[in-house]
């Protein structure tokens, strides 16, 4: 199978650059996935074998699942010819806009440090050399990025402060949230006990079942979390994205606890 260059360190169509030696493999050596567009929707159409730097450039050659017939497919394109280019996904961890680190052309700062989460053949390349950036916030969530973000901001701690003064807002919000449902609680039980109607009660059992089922679905987020114990945060990132956003969701310390070993 051919090898592909997977990033380069030239000028892209967006007007940034990656800096091959900033790109850390460590973890993409442990789960070097492969996916159609950068599309983790569904599931990897193969691996990457080979990964290396030379010269500048980031090379891997595909693996292609001919087992599974859409990747079988990718793959009789690619080795005809009518596909032929790949990308990289990465979550950046450092920008600088230092005069040294700027091509002319360049608009938006050089990526210095990033580390690679995953590799897709692509249709239609950016850099002559497509790119898909994330960023992770404070709270240990990855975030898709933007282009136009990094132009906004000379460094990523920038994008820390404003992470923080959501966090804290949400924090805030949520806190009030819970208050105020205590309170309604509170007033609908008062107007039981006094005047016991229908309606009043019908809302209050109404609100204990959704806490039932809210507690049944905790405990099927702690099973699922269980039963999986070798899968660490950036694991159930590529496989089961949906399942990470409803641990934040139900179980936000268990989201914290997990990100925390990413």
């Amino acid at each position: 199978m051919a090898e592909l260059v997977l990033s380069e360190e030239s000028l892209n169509r967006y007007g940034t650059r990656i800096l091959t030696k900033g790109i850390k493999l460590d973890s993409f050596a442990k789960n070097p996935v492969m996916f159609y567009n950068h599309d983790r929707t569904k599931l990897p159409i193969g691996k990457w074998e080979s990964v290396k730097k030379t010269d500048g450039k980031l090379t891997a050659t595909p693996a292609f699942d001919v087992g599974d017939e859409f990747a079988k497919e990718v793959k009789r394109k690619f080795e005809e010819g009518y596909i032929n280019s790949a990308s990289i996904g990465i979550l950046v961890l450092g920008t600088s806009n230092e005069p040294e680190l700027m091509l002319q052309g360049q608009t938006i700062p050089t990526i210095t440090k990033c580390e690679l989460l995953e590799a897709s053949i692509v249709d239609i390349p950016a850099n002559a050399n497509a790119v898909k950036l994330y960023h992770k916030s404070t709270n240990g969530e990855i975030l898709e990025l933007s282009l136009s973000d990094l132009a906004s901001f000379e460094n990523l701690d920038d994008m820390h402060i404003i992470d923080e003064k959501l966090q804290s807002l949400k924090s805030e919000l949520q806190a009030d949230l819970q208050a105020l449902k205590a309170e309604i609680l509170g007033f609908l039980e008062k107007e039981i006990n006094q005047t016991p109607t229908l309606s009043a009660k019908a809302i209050v059992e109404a609100l204990q079942a959704s806490e039932s089922e809210k507690h049944g679905k905790r405990n099927a987020l702690l099973a699922k979390l269980s039963a999986h114990p070798e899968r660490k945060f950036s694991d159930w990132w590529l496989l089961d994205n949906a399942f990470l956003r409803e641990l934040k969701a139900e179980l936000p310390e268990k989201y914290r606890e997990l990100s925390g070993d990413y």
